[in-house]
């Protein structure tokens, strides 16, 4: 690999353009109405409340019916519900914790200032430096979000302003806890020309460290890449290869294990955008350097919304860096993202079963048949443009194995009785490629049905109709194909005077 691994996410100029037209539905009152009502011990959970699918879901997806659009591209924006939702909870849940602001009483004004990434996500500091002109919120609050962000424009005049019991407060604080740096505490610190003292902190904790790099560092840690690129920024060339390819595997395990969490951290996805802003940062052998040591965690990272394509980019290395365990963990990490948020990305996983090595599909399917979490998701959606790209990449024989399976059976039996007997029809007309797998998958359905205790012969006059429409499906396809080919062969006989 001799080119630089690129950890931006670049968007077509059409995709940025319909992002930023679903965001602006976000932005309309009521439905900013419903998320400033939405309950706060849901939403401390740092998921989607319960009632999420009845009020801000329907309402935002109303919304989108009802624009002139084609339909290709509401159904790209109803699939950005979910994450963008997602987001918007874990900024407000983040800022109502970290920076207490619920008792400067805006509410609805607050979230009225929201600013946004091209990629569709909460642009956290510009949302923040927006919110400093807000003047009915108390100076306190301001200095707290200032100095979160390092927004050093305004953290000087913020500090003036403040009464002369926060400053005494802030300078009897330490501007560390155990990993983390309070910023707020660390900007007294600063403003007061104390550089000194906080030297003395740092000797002790981290001997060998400056300041900077321990602010860097612990700001990274926390999730706040606002604050860890503007201490990095800061930092001479020899500070920063000190320390950065230990920091970035550090910060890439704890992205996997969330129990390293500390009160006040940013949303945990958000170390992920620290992930990649600190390789961009280093050189392609170093990248290759923190790839080696934890290639799952490596991957892992950029399975959060919006750095799935930078995962797909990076897809032909999985053979060279993941074992099968590996590959086993990341389809689990995949499997277990969508069952949390109850949402997932079809071209995503459309795009990463077409470009992914062998191997992948093959764990994937050991993985299916004991768990067959994807595709209880994908006919729950109706998605079957998913389910057919999937098979066609998996190929005859793993799709096969897996339809040949007790509990995948068992999922289509739940699908009929949902009625969606058409999914079932489609699905088996999909994989049921030769007469000898018909016969195969149907003898074996007919004893998997032997196994219920109840309505047994109402199920299976019920499977027997559907292997009877797929055979006549079949017999109407080929007379088609027969009638066209003698056509065509027709054509090439005939004489053109």
């Amino acid at each position: 690999m001799k080119k630089q691994l690129s950890f931006s996410v670049k968007l077509t100029l059409e995709e940025m353009a319909l992002r930023r037209y679903f965001i602006n539905l976000w932005c309309e009152m009521d439905v900013l109405s419903s998320i400033e009502n939405l309950k706060y011990e849901y939403l401390t959970k740092g998921t989607l409340p319960s009632d999420f699918g009845t009020t801000l879901n329907e309402m935002v997806k109303e919304k989108i019916s009802n624009l002139v659009l084609p339909e290709s591209l509401k159904k790209r924006m109803m699939v950005l519900i979910i994450p963008v939702g997602l987001d918007i909870v874990r900024w407000k849940v983040f800022h109502e914790n970290s920076v207490n602001w619920s008792c400067d009483g805006l509410g609805l004004d607050i979230l009225k200032q929201l600013c946004w990434t091209p990629a569709g996500t909460v642009d956290y500091p510009k949302t923040a430096e927006k919110l400093l002109s807000l003047e009915a919120l108390r100076v306190q609050t301001r200095y707290k979000l200032a100095a979160l962000y390092c927004l050093v424009d305004y953290i000087p005049s913020l500090w003036e302003q403040l009464p002369k019991s926060c400053k005494t407060h802030y300078l009897s604080d330490s501007p560390f806890v155990p990993s983390r740096v309070k910023l707020d505490v660390a900007w007294a610190y600063l403003l007061t020309e104390q550089e000194s003292t906080l030297d003395s902190i740092v000797a002790n904790l981290s001997p060998g460290d400056s300041f900077l790099q321990l602010a860097c560092k612990y700001s990274a840690l926390g999730g706040n890449k606002g604050g860890a690129e503007y201490f990095f920024k800061r930092l001479t060339n020899a500070e920063r290869n000190s320390f950065l390819v230990p920091l970035v595997n550090e910060i890439i395990l704890d992205r996997n294990r969330e129990l390293r969490r500390r009160a006040g951290d940013f949303p945990i996805e958000k170390l992920s955008e620290v992930v990649c802003f600190l390789l961009s940062q280093v050189s392609l052998e170093q990248q290759i350097q923190v790839l080696k040591k934890q290639p799952y965690e490596f991957f892992r990272c950029f399975l959060d919304w919006p750095l799935q394509d930078l995962c797909l980019e990076m897809a032909d290395l999985f053979q060279y860096f993941l074992s099968n365990h590996h590959y086993f963990l990341f389809i689990d990490s995949i499997a277990k993202d969508m069952d949390n948020s109850n949402h997932y990305f079809p071209n995503f996983l459309q795009e990463l079963f077409q470009n992914s090595p062998s191997i992948f599909k093959n764990i994937f399917v050991a993985f299916e048949r004991f768990h067959i979490c994807f595709f209880y998701k994908f006919f729950n959606a109706e998605d079957m443009q998913t389910i057919k790209i999937i098979f066609k990449h998996l190929g005859v024989d793993r799709v096969f194995t897996l339809v040949s399976q007790r509990k995948f059976f068992v999922l289509l039996e739940t699908i009929i009785m949902f009625k969606k007997q058409h999914m079932v029809k489609m699905c088996l007309e999909e994989v049921l490629q030769s007469e000898h797998q018909k016969s195969r998958v149907k003898e074996k359905y007919m004893k998997f049905l032997s196994e219920f205790r109840t309505d047994v012969c109402v199920r299976k006059r019920r499977w027997r109709q559907i292997f009877r429409d797929i055979a006549t499906a079949d017999r109407k396809r080929g007379i088609i194909e027969e009638t066209a080919t003698g056509a065509k062969k027709r054509q090439k006989t005939k004489i053109t005077f």
